[in-house]
């Protein structure tokens, strides 16, 4: 699996694409091939130039400002990601009990640093992949602040 840390993707997937890198997880979480680090850039690239994440939204020449990279359009992605989900809408209770073909990304927030990050999660909560190779401060010190459901297309 590619990492978003890889250090063939762009410095501003390096630190935003935890919640992207955790979706295109689901592609060889269910079988697929896995991406190359320059397939995902290109699909990061394409989904920027779509509207699929929000861009530049104050024009000041970078992307690290509120509701900068986030996902607009997340049926659109899981299309441009290849991967056979359905997303449930909303940010899920965290304390809600899992059940069903589901493919689950937890938010994780550490009150000390106030940073959240996305990870993928089995049905009891548990981080199964951390885009973060090594695995993140922010899942091992921080709380399961909500829920990003998607459910898995039956072949």
């Amino acid at each position: 699996m590619i990492y978003q840390t890889n250090r063939k993707l762009s410095k501003y997937f390096n630190k935003y694409g935890c919640l992207f890198t955790s979706i295109a997880y689901a592609r060889p979480f269910l079988g697929g091939r896995d991406w190359t680090a320059q397939e995902l850039q290109e699909k990061w690239n394409k989904a920027l130039k779509e509207g699929i994440l929000s861009g530049d939204l104050n024009n000041d020449g970078d992307f690290d400002d509120a509701k900068e990279l986030e996902i607009q359009d997340y049926p659109r992605l899981l299309e441009l990601l290849e991967v056979p989900l359905e997303w449930i809408p909303g940010h899920h209770n965290p304390a809600m009990a899992l059940v069903g073909p589901l493919f689950v990304v937890g938010a994780f927030f550490n009150p000390r640093t106030k940073f959240t990050h996305f990870a993928v999660i089995d049905h009891l909560k548990k981080v199964i992949f951390d885009p973060i190779e090594g695995g993140s401060v922010t899942c091992r010190e921080g709380y399961l602040k909500s829920l990003r459901l998607f459910s898995i297309k039956e072949s």
